[in-house]
């Protein structure tokens, strides 16, 4: 019956989400136990260099969001090089598959709409 198979799905994700939470709290308190990580180093050199320097860590801010706007426009532009370069290359390997029937429809009328 589907209410006994959505009771076992059902089971099976509350499962799950314990053994997450479970895991979730023992990396955390690894973390804790090791002084933070690797990353609390980090946070504290960018957070006394703010205070030291607070215009200067707004500036670099500044032009690192300029910079990332810049690299996704460049991403973008890419990827339409990328897909205008394919539309190209499959237009050149179907003209090269199908000449001579492109140059005999070349000459041929538009043919009439269908009856509707």
């Amino acid at each position: 019956p589907p209410f006994q198979v959505r009771a076992s799905f059902e089971e099976r994700a509350a499962a799950e989400r314990a053994a997450v939470a479970r895991e979730l709290a023992s990396a955390s308190k690894k973390l804790r136990a090791s002084g933070g990580g690797g990353y609390l180093k980090l946070r504290e050199q960018i957070t006394s260099f703010a205070r030291r320097q607070p215009h200067q860590l707004l500036q670099l801010l500044e032009r690192l969001a300029v910079e990332e706007s810049a690299l996704e426009q460049r991403r973008v532009r890419q990827r339409q090089r990328e897909a205008d370069k394919a539309a190209k290359e499959e237009a050149v390997a179907r003209e090269a598959r199908y000449p001579v029937a492109d140059a005999l429809l070349a000459t041929e009328p538009p043919a009439d709409p269908p009856p509707a």
